[in-house]
């Protein structure tokens, strides 16, 4: 079924969807956090979509949500800073993960690197995390044990990916050397449901292409995985209040469709499965979501061309019989 014939589920309703920002020639790959009683978003500016080695990672803020201005550019004239995410620590710092591209196109290198801030405005400098060439994606804190848990991908391989934990976003230990799965798995997102037990989203591009869904119980050092039958991109999921799972991602071309979309949907881990949702305002290069449960609502930072040029932009979305 192509993608502009799925039906749109009405208990999942768009509220708004702005641009925020397209002050680069490419503007894209958000993180999004809720710190201090204020918005966070990070993403990259660079020429282009691909690695150019002159991409830095800019983060807004806002009090609302509406209005934002910028409280901090990352640069580094060797290299390429990409994929912002961001995550408020156990200790109460928000910490800005990226990661460093740099070397050339026919060596080209990968080191995870990270900022801190406890004021939202004055950031430490970069520092070097985990391991060099193993792109960790992203970062996420179960309140429960008080440690951080991320993904990483070994780029020269293409075929490992490892979990790695961390109580202060600094120091970093391998938890799980080899997580088992093959044909280029990449980009993750995990989150924590209120028993404990961890799902995993995780795009591959290899083989048939198809993401898998995982799930673990403490202490996250075995993993069953399902395949979720369709290429997804740019995993970004979301623990709602009542237990279910809502994930962000990137919807390829299928069925007749010409172009990339931006969808939320429905994430079943036991069927193993992704429901197509709401298909946020997008089209040609987009995806890479952050997502938080704010005041009854789900807030999304997304990028997009579907306007020309890949920008920024913020969107609210109501989920039927879960409010404020």
């Amino acid at each position: 079924m192509a993608v502009n014939e799925l039906v749109v589920d009405p208990e999942v309703r768009l509220v708004s969807a702005e641009r925020i920002w397209d002050g680069a020639p490419h503007n894209a790959f958000t993180g999004l956090a809720r710190f201090h009683d204020r918005w966070y978003v990070a993403f990259r500016e660079g020429e282009r979509h691909g690695v150019d080695y002159s991409g830095s990672i800019r983060v807004l803020a806002s009090n609302d949500g509406s209005d934002w201005e910028s409280v901090a550019l990352m640069e580094d004239a060797d290299s390429d800073l990409r994929d912002a995410h961001l995550e408020v620590t156990a200790e109460g710092e928000l910490m800005l993960l990226g990661v460093r591209s740099f070397g050339s196109d026919h060596d080209p290198r990968h080191q995870p690197v990270a900022w801190f801030t406890r004021d939202g405005d004055s950031w430490t400098d970069r520092i070097e995390i985990a391991e060099a060439d193993y792109w960790l994606w992203s970062i996420t804190w179960n309140p429960d044990s008080g440690y951080g848990y991320g993904i990483g991908y070994h780029t020269p391989s293409r075929d490992r990916v490892r979990l790695y934990r961390t109580a202060d976003g600094r120091d970093f230990e391998v938890l799980v050397p080899d997580l088992g799965l093959r044909d280029y798995p990449n980009e993750s997102s995990i989150v924590f449901g209120g028993d404990g037990t961890a799902y995993a989203l995780l795009r591959r591009d290899g083989g048939n292409r198809e993401a898998e869904i995982g799930v673990a119980r403490p202490p996250y050092t075995e993993w069953r995985w399902k395949s979720l039958g369709l290429r997804l991109g740019g995993p970004e999921m979301l623990m709602l209040p009542d237990g279910r799972l809502l994930a962000t991602v990137r919807m390829y071309p299928r069925g007749g469709t010409s172009e990339w979309e931006t969808w939320v949907g429905w994430i079943d881990p036991d069927a193993g499965s992704f429901k197509p949702a709401l298909r946020l305002p997008s089209g040609g290069d987009t995806s890479y979501a952050g997502m938080r449960w704010h005041d009854g609502r789900v807030w999304i930072s997304y990028y997009s061309s579907h306007e020309s040029r890949s920008k920024i932009y913020f969107a609210q979305v109501e989920i039927e019989g879960i409010g404020r």
